[in-house]
């Protein structure tokens, strides 16, 4: 069977790179366009995500705009600085680590912004025992995914610490659903108050507050229920809105409102907006290390080495030489065995008319020698060698062989 032609492997080899090349540019195509990311993200380039409102803080010299993916065990000081959670669950307040709660209520009240939207959501709160099996299988995959962020606050905590607790019984006030409205109807909420806010905005969810402290003020209202909400907390605030959809993408090209989103923000110049409950965390792994320490062309060149050698492997570098056109090759032989490797060195390292002479050494030196031959004939085997080198010109080996070998038989017959 003959070898495959390096021009075989060249094509192979180009092919993969190409294969590989196309699935990277795929999963780039995915990332860039948001789509692999859940909604309200900030990575979400869609009209689901959240992306150009951070761009848009982003590019304001004033600002420092950060998304954040690490643990929230330490969280920064809350002196001019909001922190926003978008596309919340409905029931993202329930089941907080006390020590995650203790950490938010010193970041507010050191002067803290706490910024909280809800994920729109349609119709009443559904009965899990009308849910199917894979519908519930789906939403505990969904709600183990966004809820892990909430466990890092356990991790570090002693035992009672560990205790969870509710946010919004610890603030004051319920998240309710309201009925839905009737297809076509346009429901919009309404300022509350005589500010500088717009009077009316449009409105995407059934989520509203309700049995709120007196501490709350209400900002908006949609069918006479609290949706937007404000509180004094210390020297920060807490701002709670039960729709997520003014910050999406899709909001800020038909119906933006700056002056709400900004009012949201507050006078802060740090922002830093959460993914961590959205699943979406940073480990460092090696690829971060190798960027980290710039051994990026530490690996291309290990990798090109790689693929030199398997090429080696493959295919020598030198092609071997026909026989036919070398004739005084043709009988060299395809292999030896160790006795004639050992024959050969032997040749080629000591002469002829002392290699009896050098086996003789080895043989005497053993136990064996000395107890079958005896000293006698040990010194008369010895003679014999000697008496043959001194006619160096007719040594044999051979013969020389065949005199020792009857020495020792006769002392093995006698």
């Amino acid at each position: 069977m003959s070898k495959p032609k390096p021009a075989f492997y060249a094509v192979l080899i180009i092919f993969i790179l190409c294969f590989l090349y196309g699935l990277s540019r795929l999963f780039g195509f995915a990332f860039e366009s948001g789509e692999l990311y859940p909604p309200y993200s900030t990575l979400r380039t869609d009209p689901l995500g959240s992306k150009a409102f951070y761009e848009s803080l982003n590019r304001i010299q004033s600002l420092e705009v950060f998304r954040n993916y690490a643990s929230f065990s330490k969280l920064p000081e809350g002196q001019n600085t909001a922190l926003v959670f978008l596309g919340l669950a409905h029931d993202d307040l329930e089941n907080w680590p006390k020590s995650l709660v203790k950490s938010l209520d010193r970041f507010i009240q050191e002067g803290g912004r706490l910024v909280l939207a809800f994920a729109p959501q349609q119709g009443f709160s559904p009965d899990p025992d009308e849910d199917s099996e894979e519908e519930k299988k789906t939403q505990a995959k969904e709600e183990q995914e966004k809820k892990s962020w909430k466990e890092d606050g356990k991790k570090e905590c002693s035992d009672e610490d560990c205790v969870t607790i509710s946010l919004a019984d610890h603030w004051g006030l319920e998240v309710q659903f309201a009925e839905e409205s009737k297809p076509g109807e346009e429901v919009q909420a309404l300022r509350s108050n005589k500010s500088q806010l717009p009077s009316r905005i449009s409105w995407h969810t059934v989520l509203f507050f309700d049995k709120i402290d007196k501490p709350w003020k209400v900002i908006y209202t949609a069918r006479n229920k609290p949706v937007i909400i404000e509180k004094a907390y210390g020297r920060g605030s807490i701002m709670i809105a039960a729709d997520s959809y003014l910050f999406s993408n899709e909001a800020l090209r038909k119906e933006r409102s700056p002056e709400l989103l900004l009012w949201f923000m507050g006078p802060r110049s740090k922002l830093i907006f959460d993914e961590t409950h959205f699943g979406i965390a940073k480990s460092e792994g090696v690829a971060t290390l190798v960027r980290r320490f710039r051994m990026q062309w530490f690996i291309v060149g290990f990798l090109f080495m790689a693929g030199l050698f398997i090429w080696k492997q493959m295919t020598p570098l030198v092609p071997p030489q026909s026989r036919t056109t070398h004739p005084e090759f043709a009988n060299i032989a395809q292999g030896r065995d160790y006795t004639s490797g050992l024959i050969g060195l032997l040749k080629s390292h000591i002469p002829v008319q002392t290699v009896l002479y050098a086996c003789f050494q080895e043989w005497a030196k053993s136990r064996e020698s000395q107890q079958k031959a005896g000293q006698e004939k040990i010194a008369e085997i010895e003679t014999l060698i000697r008496s043959q080198a001194i006619k160096s010109k007719d040594i044999d080996p051979i013969r020389g062989y065949q005199a020792i070998h009857k020495i020792l038989s006769q002392r093995r017959k006698s």
